[in-house]
């Protein structure tokens, strides 16, 4: 499969984590349109953002000047990417025009899952019972899933006032795990049975009176009516932006200079058109 970013039909944003310079790499569609050098294969991007923390994926870009080693985003400090995803929307001017303020953005982020699960005791106290040392691996788990709970912490409180109806944040329990939820589908469907956990301004986080499922279907009914507002309105929400024409070469630039004097040289000038008269 050859398609790349440039060729995708929306604005695309994919996080990966590069082992290379130990920093978060964002695959976005705006900045390939821009350059070759930020122009990566579907294919590759898939790979990079899906890579096992032991296994990095090695990718390059089109034109091979932009080399990165990927592990994957929700291993590596990327296991929430909402607050880069907002970034892009609100600073990516020419591709969201009328995206001025939080009030602006509707965030649907489903998380990956709980990281580790807790034994209960029989005091009804549930605390971890570690039976070893944690690999490296459950240690890089545990520390995204810190950070993704920082993050919908962050945004949540960025949102302000309007986090209840423009941000849902979906993160499944330990529950999960049972083997009653082997089937993706039986794991989406028990995923949003359960009650939905709302971080508050200056309260952390508490469990809502509403499901998972009864979020998503308010959220849905925001977009049902950003829709019909978008159907009257004159002006585009979304602007994609389009890939440029291919540049001249520098023969076929001097071709057309060339061209250009050539018939420039042959116009009459005014004082000789003013002679004939």
């Amino acid at each position: 499969m050859d398609a790349t970013l440039r060729d995708t039909v929306a604005p695309v944003l994919v996080p990966c984590y590069d082992l290379a310079t130990g920093a978060p790499f964002m695959f976005s569609r705006a900045d390939a349109v821009e350059s070759d050098s930020f122009d990566f294969r579907l294919t590759d991007v898939c790979a990079a953002t899906c890579a096992a923390a032991g296994a990095a994926a090695a990718v390059r870009s089109v034109d091979g000047r932009t080399a990165i080693a990927a592990a994957s985003g929700a291993v590596a400090a990327m296991g929430n990417p909402a607050s880069a995803a907002i970034t892009h929307v609100l600073h990516n001017k020419q591709e969201f025009p009328l995206a001025v303020s939080m009030d602006d953005i509707l965030v649907l982020s489903i998380g990956t899952g709980a990281s580790s699960s807790a034994a209960s005791c029989g005091n009804g106290w549930s605390t971890p019972m570690p039976t070893r040392s944690p690999s490296r691996d459950e240690l890089a788990r545990v520390t995204a899933q810190g950070v993704a709970d920082m993050v919908d912490e962050a945004v949540a409180m960025a949102f302000g006032h309007a986090s209840d109806s423009n941000y849902v944040r979906l993160q499944a329990s330990n529950a999960l795990n049972s083997p009653h939820t082997q089937t993706a589908g039986a794991a989406a469907g028990a995923m949003l049975s359960q009650r939905n956990v709302e971080s508050v301004l200056f309260r952390g986080r508490r469990l809502s009176d509403r499901t998972n499922a009864e979020k998503v279907d308010a959220l849905a009914a925001e977009l049902v009516k950003e829709q019909e507002r978008r159907m009257g309105s004159p002006l585009p929400n979304v602007v994609i932006k389009q890939v440029a024409s291919p540049r001249l070469s520098s023969a076929t630039t001097a071709s057309s200079v060339t061209a250009t004097v050539r018939t420039a040289s042959t116009m009459p000038s005014p004082a000789s058109w003013d002679s004939r008269q």
